[in-house]
């Protein structure tokens, strides 16, 4: 670097300065070029103090995206969402599974993940899933039990329910392996109706109108991986049930935690 003089400051002296110091206070970019669709989940890595690690992904006005990154190791790897205007519009803290953004205009939108503090390295993961009606999505119907793997922290399942208004539904996640199996229930809008907690199979949610909803199964910590079941019954007439009647003795096989069996009982008052 040339050596100032006094009396002798001028502008070639000017660049070379202002270009160490831009060197030296500059977060570093890294732009990877890769555009995220529902049900990615990708692998990061933060491997310079200060840098920051930039997707695209483009959505549609209405739809309801959840970004989630979970921790590999020190880094704290939070999200911020700019449009192609460069004006911040939305944001997700590191390791959080719960929160939604609400799009509000069709765009090329950038996702930039950097370290909370800028001063950590290390690897993260991120996923990407949806709200409404985006990703493949498993149906649900009454009896069936389903089972999956949560095969990275950030993963999150999609499935749809096709509901009645008046039905009531019991969703029942089985804990196999290390997740907590924690159901969110959205409806065409991306709004959140219900939820289920992970091994819970008493809880019984009434449908409020007659629709197709989403359903997200996600490890409540974002933490573990693993095998969970999916259970799916009605405690409105909807499965095939069994009828009961005075005197009668059934045996029946329960080949899985998350599975209920559906009787019926002609009773009068």
């Amino acid at each position: 670097m040339q050596r100032i003089t006094p009396g002798r400051f001028n502008c070639r002296t000017a660049r070379l300065w202002l270009c160490a110091i831009a060197l030296f206070v500059a977060p570093v970019f890294r732009v990877l070029g890769q555009t995220l669709h529902c049900g990615d989940v990708i692998q990061g890595t933060i491997a310079t103090i200060g840098q920051t690690n930039t997707y695209t992904l483009n959505a549609a006005m209405g739809e309801v995206v959840r970004l989630t990154t979970a921790i590999k190791s020190a880094v704290l790897a939070d999200i911020v969402i700019f449009n192609s205007a460069g004006i911040h519009v939305a944001g997700f803290g590191a390791n959080d599974g719960f929160t939604t953004w609400d799009v509000q205009q069709t765009d090329t939108y950038s996702v930039r993940v950097h370290d909370r503090d800028n001063n950590n390295t290390g690897t993260y993961s991120l996923g990407v899933v949806y709200a409404t009606p985006k990703c493949s999505a498993i149906p649900l119907t009454c009896g069936l039990v389903v089972t999956n793997v949560i095969s990275d922290p950030a993963q999150q399942h999609t499935y749809s329910l096709s509901g009645v208004a008046g039905d009531v539904v019991r969703l029942t996640t089985a804990i196999k392996s290390g997740v907590l199996a924690d159901i969110d229930i959205f409806n065409p809008a991306g709004v959140r109706v219900m939820g289920f907690g992970a091994n819970d199979g008493i809880t019984t949610w009434t449908v409020p109108s007659t629709t197709n909803y989403i359903v997200v199964v996600r490890d409540r910590d974002n933490n573990n991986t693993g095998t969970y079941t999916l259970g799916v019954v009605y405690a409105t007439p909807k499965c095939s049930a069994i009828p009961l009647t005075c005197g009668l003795v059934v045996t029946n096989v329960i080949s899985d935690p998350a599975q209920q069996h559906t009787y019926s009982l002609s009773g009068v008052a």
